[in-house]
């Protein structure tokens, strides 16, 4: 386990915004999902203190933030560095984790982090199956939920069957995404074209994946994809819902959105409620659906559980306080007004990965320059740019240009032929 790290950023006392309100401790400032919390909040006027595993990152750069302590927020450190921080407030925070693996942690350790902190999770066994795509899976076929023919791989035997048995073209992903995962395919699933692509995939991932998802790939573009984004009390009672759909992604078929709109559809949001009404839940909650071009038929693909999400920020540029309600749950403040959607079409957008994924298009004659700057109108919301906090996007485009030039060193290098 590595040493927990000291504090970047500090200020004596704390733990109350200017107006009494408790502060909110971000677990996963260096995501996107933390910069975009921190804004959120901060521009309510409440304090934020984040958490972040590498302080270098474009979240940590954001001017909304003055408290930032260093810890690493996929491991267990991140707990004995919670309880420290809780330990130096005045009163009770908000904790909002930015990522799974600290959900499972938070969740996991509950009686450490209850003394110092509110915060919004379902039951632990509810976090526990949720989290990990193939016990979800598993949940999902009991129940009956629309799902794509989807294969649990733990063995070269299985990878065997499923390769022999599953429609092509089909994708690979893991149980649960893993740093070590995104450092080495830099995207959250792998499609697959036959058999022997699938097996060759399968011996590259087998030494540090110990469960993969094989599943059928379901027919239809970016703009097939929906999500939902919600909040529920404890009660089980859906206090907020959003529902958008994607228009673009990166890396394109199997990459994360960066062009995404609002939407009105009323059977993604049946479906959401569906699910989520399964079990005993209470916080966040994300699902991401595809409809089948070839019959309709809407597919649950994932859940996302306790946490944002990157497109969550959606809802707020389009007038719908999906943060904030469930800032005012936990908190007990009254509820704000604004939490029915109104279908205003706004979009979100993560620029620079938008540009790659208009560039792939548009050299596949796919997509016009004309109808790329069409695609533009209505954003409301950016993923990392902001006029009152630009320092994060011009960090994040330094990180990705020197990413760049040392992949492309790597491979220029690894490629040199071997002297005589």
């Amino acid at each position: 386990m590595e040493k927990r790290r000291q504090k970047l950023i500090t200020r004596p006392g704390g733990g109350r915004s200017k107006d009494g309100r408790p502060p909110v401790i971000l677990a996963g400032l260096d995501e996107m999902i933390g910069l975009q919390m921190a804004r959120t909040f901060a521009r309510r006027g409440i304090e934020v203190i984040g958490i972040a595993k590498r302080p270098d990152q474009y979240g940590c750069a954001t001017r909304y933030v003055k408290r930032q302590i260093v810890a690493n927020t996929y491991g267990d450190e991140v707990i004995p560095a919670l309880v420290e921080l809780g330990k130096s407030l005045e009163r009770k925070a908000v904790l909002i984790p930015c990522i799974d693996e600290t959900v499972l942690r938070v969740s996991r350790n509950r009686a450490l982090l209850d003394p110092y902190f509110m915060y919004a999770l379902p039951e632990p066994d509810v976090v526990e199956m949720l989290t990990d795509k193939a016990t979800f899976f598993r949940f999902a076929r009991k129940e009956n939920l629309p799902i794509p023919k989807t294969f649990l791989i733990s063995s070269k035997d299985e990878a065997r069957a499923a390769a022999s048995d599953i429609r092509y073209p089909c994708i690979l992903k893991p149980a649960l995404k893993t740093p070590k995962w995104w450092s080495t395919f830099f995207q959250k699933a792998l499609m697959m074209k036959d058999a022997r692509e699938f097996m060759s995939a399968y011996e590259k991932m087998e030494p540090f994946i110990e469960l993969l998802i094989a599943q059928e790939w379901i027919r239809g573009g970016e703009g097939a994809l929906y999500s939902s984004n919600c909040y529920y009390d404890k009660n089980g009672k859906p206090l907020v819902t959003f529902i958008a759909r994607k228009i673009r992604q990166w890396p394109p078929m199997t990459g994360v959105a960066s062009l995404s709109e609002e939407c009105r559809d009323d059977t993604v949001l049946a479906l959401s409620n569906l699910i989520f009404g399964k079990v005993p839940y209470h916080g966040f909650g994300y699902l991401e659906v595809k409809k089948d071009e070839a019959t309709g038929e809407y597919l649950m693909i994932e859940t996302n559980i306790a946490r944002p999400t990157g497109r969550s920020s959606l809802a707020e540029g389009c007038g719908v306080e999906l943060h904030y309600t469930m800032y005012c749950d936990v908190v007990g403040l009254p509820l704000p007004e604004n939490r029915v959607q109104t279908y205003r079409g706004g979009k979100w957008i993560q620029l620079v990965n938008d540009i790659r994924s208009a560039r792939y298009f548009w050299s596949r004659g796919e997509l016009t320059i004309a109808e790329y700057l069409r695609s533009l109108r209505g954003i409301k919301v950016f993923a990392i740019w902001s006029l009152s906090d630009p320092v994060p996007f011009f960090v994040d485009l330094w990180l990705k240009f020197t990413n760049t030039i040392q992949m492309k060193f790597h491979r220029d290098t690894t490629r040199r032929p071997q002297l005589p």
